[in-house]
C-alpha cells in the first residue's frame, strides 16, 4: 500500500491509500481533480474542510464512505470517479448525525447541483442520467410516489434490490434541493440536525410538488435509462 498525503490552502487534507497500485502520475492527476471538487463541496454545503482519506481499491464495486474514509475503485472514466467522490465526500462534510433521508438527500443534491454547473447530469446511481426532479415526476405520474412523511421516516437502505430505498435517494435529492432554495442553508442545517423539517410535512409536500410540476421535467422511459440487469429492469416494470 502506498500512502500519499496531499494538502492545499483552503482545501481539506487528502490522505491517499493507493491499494489499487495506480502509478504516481495518475494519483497526482486524481488528487488534483478531487481537491478542486472538494473545495466546491465544502463551499456549497457550508461545511468546514477537514482531513479525509481516499482509499483507492479494486476490492469494492462502487464508492462509499465510512470512518472518515472514501473508498472507491479506480476507473478510466474520471467523471465516474468524480461522481463517487462528490457524493461520498458530502457525507464526510455534512456528517452522519441525521436520518437516512437527509444524509442521502444532501449527498445526491450536492452532486447534482455541482455537476449541473458543468452542464452534466450524474450517470450512475441513483439518477442514471436523469434529474431527481424528473424521477420524482415519473414516480408521481405512475402512482408510485410515497408521501413525504413516509420518505422522511424511511429507516435505512433496506437491501440490495429494494425499489423503495432506491426511490428515497431521488426523492430526498429533489426535496433537499427545493428546501435549500426555498428556506436556505440555516433552515436546512436545522432540519438535518433535528432529522425533520420545522414546517408541516404535508404543506411542504404540496409546495415542493407544485414547484416541481411548474418546472415541467422532461418525461423519459425508465426501461431505456436503467441497466439491463434483472434488478433494474424489475424497477422499470414497476414504473410502467
Amino acid at each position: 500500500m502506498t500512502l500519499v498525503t496531499v494538502a492545499a490552502e483552503a482545501a481539506p487534507i487528502i490522505r491517499v491509500e493507493n491499494d489499487a497500485g495506480l502509478p504516481p502520475a495518475e494519483i497526482e492527476s486524481v488528487v488534483k481533480d478531487f481537491r478542486a471538487w472538494a473545495v466546491r463541496v465544502y463551499a456549497y454545503t457550508r461545511s468546514e474542510p477537514g482531513p479525509v482519506t481516499l482509499q483507492l481499491t479494486r476490492k469494492v464495486p462502487f464508492g462509499f464512505y465510512r470512518d472518515r474514509t472514501v473508498l472507491m475503485p479506480p476507473s478510466k472514466d474520471r467523471w465516474e470517479m468524480l461522481d463517487n467522490w462528490v457524493h461520498e465526500l458530502t457525507h464526510h462534510a455534512t456528517g452522519h448525525d441525521s436520518s437516512f433521508f437527509f444524509k442521502e438527500g444532501i449527498a445526491v443534491h450536492t452532486l447534482e447541483k455541482l455537476f449541473a454547473e458543468e452542464g452534466r447530469v450524474p450517470q450512475t446511481w441513483p439518477q442514471f442520467g436523469q434529474s431527481t426532479d424528473a424521477w420524482v415526476a415519473l414516480y408521481r405520474a405512475r402512482g408510485k410516489l410515497p408521501s413525504l412523511k413516509q420518505a422522511l421516516t424511511w429507516p435505512r437502505y433496506l437491501r440490495e434490490d429494494d425499489f423503495g430505498s432506491w426511490q428515497i435517494y431521488n426523492i430526498a435529492g429533489s426535496f433537499v434541493g427545493w428546501y435549500l432554495a426555498t428556506y436556505g442553508h440555516a433552515a436546512f442545517h436545522e432540519a438535518f440536525a433535528q432529522e425533520w423539517p420545522e414546517q408541516d410535512s404535508g404543506e411542504l409536500e404540496r409546495r415542493w410538488l407544485a414547484a416541481l410540476a411548474a418546472k415541467k421535467p422532461k418525461s423519459f422511459d425508465p426501461q431505456a435509462v436503467l441497466s439491463r440487469t434483472a434488478r433494474y429492469q424489475a424497477y422499470a416494470r414497476r414504473l410502467r
